[in-house]
């Protein structure tokens, strides 16, 4: 049988709380099948597991992390958040979880929320550059492509990841323009110059 260990950390100044089980080296048998439910995609099943798992281990940061990415592919971003955020108030120094509610907020339906949470990583690990890349697919769903060129323009992402941003960015840059020079052209009087009814 498993027994329950606890370890208070100060890290940073700030004390996390692990709790995980011990003992004889065996994975906890619920979350040991949650994740072989998440591996085959039952999401809910792997999710009735968890959530059993976590009544037991409620400080387990790693299967509410996992939870958050269960429902992450359930669509539903509202319980990702949440799910995301108990783990990083278990272990606020660990940036994945971080990085993990960021891309969450980016695919959700409503980016702007993964503006902020940006904001909040870099406040909390200002040398981290893990969340660069989610924050500059953020911006361009939210229509800020000159933020997303300059945040391109300084981040330190992979190779790979620049190298498909750079054409999105340019593009967003462009139908910026673009948007611009229209309104610029506007006549004021509820017409476009290229207008038939003009």
């Amino acid at each position: 049988m498993a027994a329950l260990m606890r370890a208070l950390d100060v890290c940073n100044g700030t004390i996390e709380m692990h709790e995980w089980p011990m003992g004889d080296g065996r994975e906890e048998p619920r979350l040991k099948l949650a994740r072989e439910h998440a591996s085959a995609s039952r999401w809910q099943d792997a999710l009735q597991l968890l959530g059993e798992h976590l009544a037991i281990w409620p400080f387990d940061s790693y299967a509410h992390a996992l939870r958050g990415t269960l429902y992450v592919e359930c669509r539903d971003f509202s319980a990702a958040h949440h799910a995301f955020s108990e783990a990083i108030e278990i272990e606020p120094n660990f940036s994945d979880y971080d990085i993990r509610r960021l891309v969450a907020a980016v695919q959700s339906p409503s980016p702007f929320a993964a503006l902020s949470l940006y904001d909040d990583f870099k406040s909390r690990f200002p040398k981290a550059h893990d969340g660069d890349e989610a924050a500059i697919h953020a911006l361009l769903r939210c229509g800020k492509s000159e933020q997303a060129h300059e945040l391109l323009s300084n981040a330190s992402i992979r190779k790979e990841a620049r190298d498909a941003l750079t054409p999105r960015v340019a593009q967003a840059r462009s139908a910026t323009v673009a948007r611009r020079t229209l309104s610029a052209q506007w006549d004021g009087k509820g017409k476009r110059p290229d207008s038939p009814l003009s």
